[in-house]
């Protein structure tokens, strides 16, 4: 939308934060921004919806249609996402590199006890998988349309961690969208 050089995020709670307001948890569930007017926080918060709708509803996109995105100044540029979380005690990253005709990459890391590479893709190839994975290289991919929003709509075998990252971005909320 309108950063060109970016922006960045955090949920994460500062350690010093008291236990009256974390609740033990680590990150927040809600999120304010506040600035000046025309400062960016109308598109701040669009970035976040749009990374919550692509991932859950991609798949619900005319396989023609384009992606709801805008570069900055309209460029034609290709727009970076990436998010970090953690669900179930796992963290994961998720990495997004797409422009409003196509996705050019996208990357789902989980780390355990290292940071693994679990997903890969470039274009509409997996380029990545691991042997959990495997089956998804039967999956057709769309150019408009998030691997994680596919598998979910085809229930293609029993994959908990693209589930959790599935929910977590259904889960995202928000006022704003790109409208």
């Amino acid at each position: 939308f309108c950063f060109k050089e970016g922006a960045t995020v955090s949920f994460k709670l500062p350690n010093n934060c008291p236990e009256s307001i974390s609740q033990g948890k680590e990150y927040t569930n809600i999120l304010c921004v506040k600035g000046k007017n025309g400062s960016g926080k109308t598109n701040l918060l669009k970035g976040l919806s749009f990374l919550g709708d692509f991932c859950a509803n991609s798949f619900s996109y005319k396989p023609d249609e384009e992606i709801n995105i805008e570069n900055f100044f309209r460029n034609e540029k290709d727009s970076e996402f990436f998010i970090e979380f953690k669900e179930k005690n796992i963290n994961y990253r998720y990495e997004l590199i797409l422009n409003k005709h196509s996705v050019i990459k996208e990357t789902l890391f989980r780390k355990d006890k290292r940071k693994t590479k679990i997903i890969e893709r470039e274009g509409n190839t997996f380029t990545e998988l691991t042997s959990e994975f495997e089956q998804l290289r039967f999956i057709k991919l769309r150019k408009n349309a998030s691997f994680i929003s596919t598998t979910n709509q085809y229930e293609f075998g029993d994959f908990d961690a693209i589930n959790v990252v599935y929910n977590f971005f259904s889960n995202i909320m928000s006022n704003v969208n790109f409208i």
